[in-house]
C-alpha cells in the first residue's frame, strides 16, 4: 500500500512541477456525480446505490498553453478510507487515485467567454480491501488492485472573469487495464499463505461515466 500511495503522490507532484512553467495555471475543485446505471471503478468498492450517486469533491490543477491551445490537467480523483463492521467479518477499504488529462481547445465559436474542449484521460488508482473474519471457519483475506482507467473528456468552459471560470464535463471511461492480487491466509493448507495474481483488461460498455461541475481559480 505504501508503494502504491507513494508512487501516485510522486506522480502528482512531478506533473505539477513539469507543467507549471510556461502555462497559465489554475486551481480547480470538482464535484463528481455518477450517472445512474454506470459501473464505478473499482467495482468492489461499495459505492452508494442511488439514482444520483455523489462521489465527492476532488481538487485538480489545470495548465493551459494559449499559443498552442492545449492543456494538461492533474487531479486527485479518489481518496477514500472506510472500515465496515459486519456480523461475520470486518472490512477495511482504502482507495487513492490520480487522473491525468491532455487535450485541446477546439476552434469553435460558442459565444463570448465560452470554449469547447476535448481531452483524453488516464486515471491510475490503487485499491486495497482487507477482510478480518469473526468466525473460526473463515480466514483473513487481502485484495489489491493497481489499474489504469482510460477514457475521453468533452468539456465546456465558461470564463466568468480573469480570476474565475466554470467547467462542465463528462468523463467517459470504458477501458480498464491493470493488476489484481488476492492473498488468503489459510493455515489448513501446506502453504499457509496463498497468492493469486492476474493481469486483465476490461471494456465496460456503460462504464465509469461521471458528470462533473468544476470551479477554477486562475493564478
Amino acid at each position: 500500500m505504501k508503494i502504491g500511495c507513494t508512487l501516485l503522490v510522486a506522480t502528482f507532484l512531478t506533473a505539477v512541477s513539469l507543467f507549471g512553467q510556461g502555462f497559465e495555471t489554475s486551481a480547480k475543485l470538482y464535484t463528481n456525480i455518477n450517472y445512474f446505471g454506470s459501473t464505478p471503478v473499482p467495482s468492489l468498492f461499495e459505492w452508494e446505490e442511488r439514482f444520483i450517486r455523489f462521489r465527492g469533491f476532488t481538487p485538480a490543477v489545470h495548465f493551459y498553453n494559449d499559443e498552442k491551445w492545449v492543456y494538461h490537467e492533474v487531479e486527485f480523483s479518489n481518496l477514500n478510507f472506510r472500515k465496515t463492521e459486519q456480523q461475520l467479518q470486518d472490512v477495511q477499504e482504502f482507495l487513492i487515485g490520480i487522473r491525468y488529462e491532455y487535450g485541446r481547445v477546439l476552434d469553435i465559436d460558442l459565444g463570448e467567454g465560452l470554449q469547447l474542449l476535448l481531452g483524453g484521460a488516464a486515471r491510475t488508482f490503487y485499491y486495497r480491501q482487507s477482510i478480518t473474519p469473526k468466525v473460526s471457519n473463515r480466514f483473513d483475506e487481502l485484495y489489491q488492485e493497481f489499474k489504469v482507467v482510460l477514457g475521453v473528456v468533452p468539456s465546456i468552459k465558461y470564463r466568468i472573469n480573469e480570476q474565475f471560470s466554470i467547467h462542465l464535463n463528462t468523463v467517459i471511461s470504458p477501458f480498464v487495464i491493470g493488476m489484481e492480487r488476492r492473498f488468503f491466509d489459510n493455515p489448513t493448507l501446506f502453504d499457509a499463505t496463498t497468492t493469486q495474481s492476474n493481469f486483465n483488461t476490461d471494456f465496460l460498455f456503460f462504464g465509469d461515466l461521471t458528470f462533473r461541475l468544476g470551479v477554477a481559480y486562475h493564478l
